[in-house]
């Protein structure tokens, strides 16, 4: 999900960034790999966009101008050299429309050595941002921190979601399993598949304890692609 800062990486990094609406931090690995590599037309295209967004035409100009004079992105560059000044036109475009109402109302320090520690911030600061809430589960689920993820079960309703995602159910069945008690679900429910296909998990699992040597081979096959085998065996 996140690369570490280096120059083996950096041409990924600006693209997470835009992502989940830090756009200043994205025009600057943007620029960073344009030290390290040169120009290339993926960090030129960000610092277009990046640069609409903030409103630094001339910036838009120069590289939108570089652009056109190529044969594979001359009509990409044509479609956003349109908008330059055109505030209206930058509002309306999707991924530009949509990064501008991402942006942080406040400033904050940037996290680089452990980048999945913007997330909570992002999430706190604006929780329409969809992006930055799907990369914190996402990253939660991955670290196995069921305890940090349940407690952000609350805010999907209000994001947009109308039922909670098979791989978040199955991290709620955990909690659920070591706690006694359902955490707070923000209106949203757990589907009785989920819940039915845990009781089976949880008997093949006490069954498979009894021959250790086998007990992960056997889960996979039948559990494989659950985060409770995930949780358990990886």
């Amino acid at each position: 999900m996140f690369l570490p800062w280096s120059s083996e990486h950096i041409n990924w990094g600006a693209h997470s960034f835009y992502a989940i609406g830090l756009i200043n931090e994205a025009q600057r690995w943007a620029y960073e790999e344009m030290v390290v590599y040169g120009p290339r037309p993926q960090n030129m295209k960000l610092l277009v966009k990046s640069s609409l967004i903030n409103g630094k035409y001339a910036l838009s100009e120069k590289y939108t101008g570089i652009l056109r004079n190529t044969l594979f992105y001359n009509s990409w560059a044509k479609k956003y050299e349109k908008m330059i000044g055109d505030t209206s036109a930058i509002h309306s475009d999707n991924d530009l429309g949509k990064k501008i109402k991402l942006i942080p109302q406040s400033d904050f320090f940037i996290f680089l050595d452990s980048p999945e520690q913007n997330l909570p911030v992002l999430v706190d600061e604006t929780p329409p941002n969809r992006e930055a809430f799907e990369y914190l589960m996402s990253w939660l689920l991955l670290s196995k921190e069921v305890d940090i993820l349940v407690n952000n079960i609350r805010l999907m309703k209000k994001i947009g979601y109308t039922r909670i995602p098979e791989h978040i159910e199955e991290a709620i069945m955990i909690y659920y399993n070591s706690q006694g008690t359902f955490p707070d679900l923000g209106g949203l429910s757990i589907s009785n598949g989920t819940v039915l296909r845990f009781e089976q998990y949880f008997g093949a699992y006490m069954k498979a304890r009894q021959n250790p040597g086998t007990m992960k081979e056997k889960m996979q096959k039948q559990f494989g692609n659950t985060f409770w085998y995930y949780f358990h065996f990886k």
